[in-house]
């Protein structure tokens, strides 16, 4: 989502405007906190600024997207039965860690909070969990946006 302005308009969803033929335009696109400026419908390309000259039957549209988080998979460890996960975020986020089997049975799972940077995280291996190959899903969400990764461990000997 987002707001369009110009000389005659200023909206954030559909709006209109009555312009003299061959009057000048210029808009300005602007996204809203959770969304990036993609383009426009009806010319002008891929700036968020559009000028164009109205002719009988003008229409343009910007188009929002939702900004992606910008987040990274830097490390994960086990030890002592512990799975240890460090991330990279650009914006404060939330981290949730889940540990499951290969066919995606949940087995422990844990969440916190984090500021942008670098943090790390960690799961709880459940005591009687047998030896073998399980999956880590590690989820970092900011609003609406989300990273989510998937990774194949090795847990006991």
């Amino acid at each position: 989502s987002g707001r369009v302005r110009g000389q005659k308009i200023d909206c954030g969803g559909r709006c209109e405007a009555a312009y003299s033929f061959g009057d000048r335009e210029r808009l300005q696109a602007e996204p809203g906190a959770d969304s990036r400026f993609q383009s426009w419908e009806g010319g002008c390309g891929t700036t968020s600024q559009c000028e164009f000259p109205v002719g009988p039957i003008t229409a343009v549209r910007a188009l929002f997207v939702p900004r992606r988080l910008e987040a990274r998979l830097v490390r994960v460890t086990v030890v002592r039965r512990r799975v240890h996960v460090r991330v990279s975020v650009g914006r404060s986020a939330t981290l949730t860690l889940r540990l499951e089997t290969r066919k995606g049975r949940r087995l422990a799972s844990a969440a916190r909070s984090l500021r942008g940077g670098q943090t790390t995280g960690t799961v709880a291996v459940p005591r009687r969990l047998p030896p073998g190959r399980y999956r880590l899903v590690v989820v970092l969400r900011a609003g609406q946006e989300q990273a989510r990764f998937a990774r194949l461990l090795r847990i006991g000997r």
